[in-house]
């Protein structure tokens, strides 16, 4: 057991942050609204009526794993607990649609493991999902919901990617640790800076005796120009993700996404910050 795994070994289980009926009634609500204006409208109003009220983290069934999730300091999850049906619904649609028997899927800044765990749940235990998130405490909370959703099917990495192995300073967002980084665009004076090992996408695949993945997502907030053209460089054809995830970002000093098309990628699809690209066949 390695100590992360002791650290979720230790926490209360899942199931002692169970909503009350007030939340659950509030959630029942919000999970069902519209995904519109008026839907988001609503939301807004009653998210603040609950987390108003809320010391702790609630424990709620979300896209078929148990996730405990942290709402006050990652946007991310708020978002999830309150509107799971509102979460990346063209990006989920798609890799849905993916879905295989030996489905491979990589998450690229898994955060609390959302992504990874809805696959691990909808693709079976014939799935494959690594889960690459270093930040320690993002890192706990997604291997907490892996153990208590009884997946076997997810590896998490707690190295992060880059454009060579080596280390890393990555900045702590303590306000929305989702936005945390190697160079966040909003960060606070008393963020905090930790070292992380770093490698590469392609060297991360060899460890792992991935020959090929189906589908990653990759959104590590504006880094993804450090890990993307060395990996589309490098990695044979062959071998290129059929499905791509990838966070769109004006910052990139290298137009990832202009580069996922020159070598074959085109764009399907578009979520709210995310672009979807699917690897033209002729290219492979």
């Amino acid at each position: 057991m390695t100590g992360s795994d002791k650290n979720c070994a230790q926490e209360p289980p899942f199931g002692t942050y169970a909503p009350n009926r007030f939340q659950s009634a509030i959630l029942g609500i919000t999970r069902r609204l519209p995904r519109n204006a008026f839907g988001r409208r609503i939301n807004g109003l009653l998210r603040r009526l609950v987390l108003a009220f809320l010391k702790t983290p609630l424990d709620v069934q979300t896209f078929g794993a148990n996730v405990r999730f942290h709402p006050h300091d990652n946007l991310c999850e708020k978002r999830v607990l309150f509107t799971p049906h509102m979460f990346d619904p063209a990006e989920m649609a798609v890799l849905r649609a993916a879905l295989q028997g030996n489905f491979t899927f990589i998450d690229i800044g898994a955060n609390a493991g959302l992504y990874a765990l809805a696959m691990a749940a909808q693709g079976g235990p014939g799935a494959r999902i690594l889960a690459i998130e270093p930040q320690p405490e993002m890192a706990r909370r997604l291997r907490f919901n892996i153990q208590a959703s009884g997946f076997t099917n997810i590896t998490h990495i707690a190295d992060a990617l880059s454009d060579a192995p080596g280390t890393a300073v990555l900045r702590i967002v303590h306000k929305n640790r989702g936005a945390s980084g190697f160079a966040p665009r909003k960060y606070g004076a008393g963020d905090a800076c930790i070292t992380v090992k770093t490698r590469t996408l392609l060297g991360l695949m060899n460890d792992q005796n991935i020959t090929r993945a189906d589908a990653m997502k990759i959104d590590i907030e504006g880094a993804e120009d450090q890990v993307l053209p060395l990996f589309f460089e490098t990695c044979p054809k062959d071998r290129l993700p059929r499905l791509i995830i990838m966070e769109r970002n004006e910052d990139w000093k290298i137009d990832c996404l202009a580069l996922a098309k020159s070598i074959g990628y085109q764009e399907v699809g578009k979520g709210r910050m995310n672009a979807i690209l699917r690897l033209d066949e002729e290219t492979e």
